[in-house]
């Protein structure tokens, strides 16, 4: 998966003609509708034997279609985001005070099957290659992204809770730094706050650089449920961080010794997430491939 906004580039040419990349409503709209104009009378009938890929949290398409009722009820969506964003006011007015997003309540597509997001080749290969062992791990705990030093305010998130870390023995809380694969590389824990969407790609990251993955999102669907997630990752709260009861409860899974086999276990599946993995049966590809078949198995052909 790429993201749709690649649609917007192939149909205008550029980036710099009129596209904001603060604004979540600007995707390939345009596009998908024609796509679905196309597909004609074979969509109509048959929805069920359609598949949807939707990269990111702004499915390219009103929540009236996506929607129980709408055209893709019976369709398959791939997706990384479960729970699309939709304009908060209505009309994606951004001048508004607060958040101008917000998630929608509807039913989405008739299945919608949570999927890794893509990490390209060069980033891949720059977070395997700073995968440390756990006792050369110089950071506790890391962080660094949009919402601690600037606000973040298009969906209703907890970001700017993390600022309360910022001074804690071990912890690297901040912006975005060239030195990204380098710190997650050495990092025992990865802060992975929910960003615009209830997913995040700094989940997979994390993962491909072999640091334990903590999810602060209530709502992240992850990818591949029969996955042992608790054996690799920790889901906490994302309104109940503070800097004693949260940074307390990771460093009882460090002092127990817990943190030591949950890394073992991050590098063990860290290839579910990587989509350049060469393992047969250990991949994206091998684990959607999978869901899809249990979702839609193959129809028997009649005699004859």
């Amino acid at each position: 998966p790429v993201y749709a906004r690649c649609l917007y580039v192939r149909e205008h040419g550029t980036l710099e003609r009129g596209y904001n990349w603060e604004h979540a409503f600007t995707n390939a709209s345009s596009a998908y509708r024609r796509v679905l104009r196309h597909l004609g009378r074979a969509f109509r009938t048959r929805p069920e034997d359609h598949i949807f890929l939707f990269p990111e949290e702004h499915w390219p398409i009103s929540e009236v279609v996506f929607g129980a009722a709408g055209p893709l009820a019976r369709s398959l969506v791939l997706s990384p985001e479960t729970r699309p964003v939709i304009p908060a006011s209505g009309d994606g007015d951004e001048t508004v005070e607060g958040p101008t997003c917000q998630h929608s309540s509807a039913r989405a597509a008739g299945s919608v099957v949570a999927i890794p997001s893509f990490a390209d080749a060069w980033a891949a290969s720059a977070l395997r290659s700073q995968n440390l062992p756990v006792a050369d791990r110089l950071v506790f705990a890391c962080f660094m992204g949009l919402g601690v030093e600037k606000a973040y305010s298009m969906t209703v998130n907890y970001r700017d809770s993390l600022r309360t870390l910022a001074d804690l023995p071990g912890f690297w809380i901040g912006g975005h730094t060239p030195r990204f694969a380098e710190i997650m590389g050495a990092s025992v824990f990865c802060i992975v706050p929910k960003g615009v969407g209830t997913w995040t790609h700094r989940l997979y990251e994390a993962l491909l650089a072999g640091c334990i993955p903590v999810v602060l999102s209530d709502d992240f669907v992850l990818p591949f449920p029969e996955l042992p997630w608790s054996e690799f990752s920790v889901r906490w709260p994302m309104g109940e961080v503070d800097n004693v009861t949260f940074p307390g409860h990771l460093r009882r899974l460090y002092d127990s010794g817990k943190a030591f086999a949950m890394k073992k276990s991050v590098d063990k599946h860290s290839c579910w997430f990587d989509y350049h993995s060469v393992a047969s049966e250990c991949s994206p590809l091998s684990g959607i491939t999978r869901q899809l078949r249990e979702l839609r198995p193959p129809r028997r052909r009649s005699a004859g």
